[in-house]
């Protein structure tokens, strides 16, 4: 709206004919004078201000790429960029931990006791919220302290909320850093451990000796020079200069340092964008396809994600491989139906056939003949199967030379032209 104010003031002075039935002329001339009025525009424009600091803060908090170990840092930024705002400087503790929420209600007087002047609140906003706002810094007494005595008292509540939300005072907060991997860290993680219970309490002494090879490895400079504040980054060159028998315990408490959730924002966001992704028009999508849309949708939108020809090319060969795979499958499983059926007929006590035989009489049974011609179809296919089965491996591996090619082709050939007569040789057989 700020945008387009001096244009809908000027749009509004030319009367425009509204045929609305809502349309009433003192409502018109009562938003006519609003937008006309520069005291009301600049109450606007420090609470946008406002607002877009708080969205600021809650776009970092909400963002995939904080680590745990920023938490911390992120969470006393959001309480002091508020309270030097409002708050007196000799009434600012030393510690964030020295606030209390119950101290900060803007009803009460004792509060309002610890707020700004009205001079300095507004070189507060000018310095720290939006250097747009000079007009307000050079403007007269009457303005700013009408200003102060509105935003002030919105700024306090907004401060308490803050303090009642945000997790400053919880101690496993102030651990969570450890994962810098910086001297001094055996305490943190030893107060770790003894909230989430990952090493047993008798062997915390091999931990902690583990904590001092990592701690002196003479690899951390440059990993940390490497890994460029990712501290995931760091734990993994850290972790590949080390045997696998050196670390046993370390790494268990630093993955799960690292997969605690900064906030809910994931999880909601995770759900939004399913419902972008799996909608009405692709609702039958895989349960892997649809998670790595989701993956893509959630780890490069900002930097954005393109489809190389190299990528095709690997999804095309991965869904040969499992088209074949599935061929494989019923090769096999037709397979197993013939041996099962030779198996059966093996197992026949030929004299009880002979006899059952002679004495039946020689009429035409549907069933016997239908099971006779499935199983020369399937002793069929299944040759066929096997000499196609070597040719589908070769194919996914790309482990077979030429001449081995070659001459798989030639007993295919050799064996298209003795199919007759070992089909022949089948029927009188069965």
């Amino acid at each position: 709206m700020l945008l387009i104010w001096d244009d809908l003031k000027e749009y509004m002075k030319k009367k425009p004919k509204l045929k609305s039935k809502d349309f009433r002329e003192p409502k018109f001339e009562e938003f006519f004078n609003l937008l006309d009025d520069d005291t009301f525009k600049m109450k606007i424009r420090i609470w946008n201000s406002i607002v877009g600091k708080i969205n600021a803060v809650n776009t970092r908090f909400q963002s995939q790429q904080m680590e745990i170990q920023d938490l911390k840092l992120e969470i006393h930024n959001c309480i002091w960029e508020i309270a030097r705002l409002f708050i007196a400087n000799q009434h600012l503790p030393q510690q964030i931990v020295e606030f209390n929420s119950n101290d900060w209600n803007p009803d009460n007087n004792s509060t309002t006791s610890k707020y700004n002047s009205s001079q300095q609140f507004i070189h507060n906003l000018f310095t720290y919220l939006d250097s747009s706002l000079y007009e307000l810094e050079h403007s007269g007494v009457l303005l700013k302290d009408e200003m102060t005595k509105i935003f002030q008292p919105y700024l306090c509540k907004i401060f308490n909320l803050f303090l009642y939300y945000l997790p400053y005072k919880e101690e496993i907060i102030g651990h969570l850093d450890f994962v810098n991997v910086s001297p001094g860290i055996e305490i943190k993680v030893e107060e770790f451990n003894e909230k989430f219970k990952i090493v047993p309490k008798e062997k915390i002494s091999f931990m902690t000796q583990e904590l001092a090879k990592l701690t002196k490895n003479p690899n951390l400079g440059w990993a940390k020079s490497i890994s460029k504040g990712s501290t995931l980054y760091l734990y993994d060159l850290l972790r590949n200069t080390f045997k696998k028998e050196d670390l046993k315990f370390i790494p268990r408490i630093f993955e799960i340092a690292h997969v605690l959730p900064t906030s809910s924002a994931g999880v909601e966001q995770s759900f939004s964008t399913l419902k972008l992704v799996r909608n009405v028009l692709r609702s039958n999508l895989k349960e892997e396809t649809t998670q790595g849309l989701i993956l893509i949708a959630q780890e490069f939108s900002d930097e954005g994600f393109s489809v190389t020809d190299k990528m095709v090319d690997l999804y095309k060969t991965f869904k040969k491989f499992q088209a074949d795979k599935a061929k494989i499958r019923v090769i096999l499983k037709k397979k197993d139906q013939v041996q099962m059926i030779e198996e059966t007929k093996s197992n026949q006590n030929p004299e009880e056939v002979t006899t059952t035989e002679a004495t039946l009489p020689q009429t035409p049974n549907p069933k016997k003949k239908r099971a006779q011609d499935e199983l020369i179809r399937s002793t069929k296919q299944l040759k066929r199967s096997e000499s196609i089965e070597g040719s589908d491996f070769d194919e996914i591996n790309e482990s077979e030379d030429e001449d081995g090619s070659e001459g798989q082709e030639e007993d295919e050939d050799d064996y298209d032209e003795g199919e007759d007569d070992e089909t022949e040789d089948e029927d009188q057989d069965i």
